[in-house]
This record gives structure tokens, C-alpha cells and sequence, in this order.
């Protein structure tokens, strides 16, 4: 199953600071929610997969108009409306794969759910795009990315590019 991979990081890499976000770029979050939320008919939904932690640090949750998967291994996650939880990244993708309700799938964070989907060849092989939003502002930053994995494996869609005052964002497709 092919699915794409959403994130904002600094210019080094840093995605989060202590289990969360250390920026709040208005304009950067609408875009996260335009890109998640477009399904391309109007009986089915996006899905969004994240770890535990991403979930937590979520201020409003779930995640509307979207499919939110968590992966956990608590087995008494509390799951709600379009909540699902499974304990592993594979069962969320065999679950998204069977779904009729799930359109595309975005796998939104944190460190540990993206580096399963860059450093095993199952999961890596099957990335369709990555939407990276790179912020300008330096943040302090005790969680990062590795970049270099996917600037190495990726190239720019030219016609993709949004230019904004606090962030460059960039559509990466596979080389």
C-alpha cells in the first residue's frame, strides 16, 4: 500500500522539543490540514497514522474530518469516533489497505513512527511522496529527523513549492 509522509522540521532536522511542537505557525498548520483532510471523493476519508506520543501532544483530538490510527502498545487505548489503535505499523497499513473507508494515507509522526517508515525496506519502498515543511526560525530541538535519508531518495516537485514568510514547504516524490 503506497502512502505518503508529512512533516515540518527545522533546518537541522528537529521535528519536536520534549513531546511537542515548538513552533505554532498558523499558516504551516493549515496546509498540514489541507493536505490530510483532501480525499478524493466524498465517501471516503484520509487516514492519519501517528505514535502514541504524537498523540498525546495533540491539543485538539482527534484529528477532524480524518481517520486517526495510533499506534500503541497500550492495549486499553481509549479509541473514539474514526479513532483506531494497533500495536504495530504494519497492522495500521493492512488495516488501511482493507479499509472502504480509507482514501490515502498519511503517516504524520513522531521520530519513532518515521524512522520505521524510512529504515525498513518494507515500509521505505512503499513511500509515495513526503510533504516537508522546512521552517526558517531556529528552534531548540531535542528530537530530529534524518534528512538526509530523504533528500537522498526524493526529488522536488517543482510545481508544488509554497514559498511562505516562516517556512519553505516542498512536495518530495520518489528518484
Amino acid at each position: 500500500m503506497l502512502y505518503s509522509i508529512i512533516l515540518a522540521c527545522t533546518l537541522d532536522g528537529g521535528i519536536g522539543y520534549n513531546n511537542y511542537i515548538p513552533w505554532n505557525i498558523k499558516n504551516e498548520l493549515a496546509l498540514f490540514k489541507q493536505i490530510t483532510i483532501k480525499a478524493s471523493t466524498d465517501f471516503k476519508y484520509n487516514a492519519i497514522i501517528m505514535g502514541r506520543k504524537t498523540w498525546d501532544s495533540l491539543l485538539y483530538k482527534p484529528l477532524k474530518g480524518r481517520i486517526n490510527i495510533v499506534i500503541t502498545k497500550d492495549d486499553k487505548f481509549d479509541t473514539g469516533d474514526n479513532v483506531y489503535a494497533f500495536n504495530s505499523l504494519d497492522k495500521a497499513f493492512e488495516f488501511c489497505e482493507v479499509s472502504t473507508k480509507v482514501d490515502k494515507v498519511f503517516v504524520i509522526g513522531g521520530k519513532t513512527i518515521y524512522d520505521a517508515c524510512l529504515n525498513n525496506e518494507n515500509h521505505f519502498k512503499n513511500i509515495e511522496n513526503v510533504y516537508l515543511s522546512v521552517i526558517y526560525k531556529y528552534y531548540n530541538c531535542n528530537v530530529l529527523i534524518n534528512l538526509k535519508k530523504i533528500l537522498a531518495n526524493f526529488t522536488t516537485d517543482i510545481k508544488s513549492i509554497i514559498f511562505d514568510s516562516q517556512f519553505l514547504h516542498l512536495k518530495l516524490i520518489k528518484k
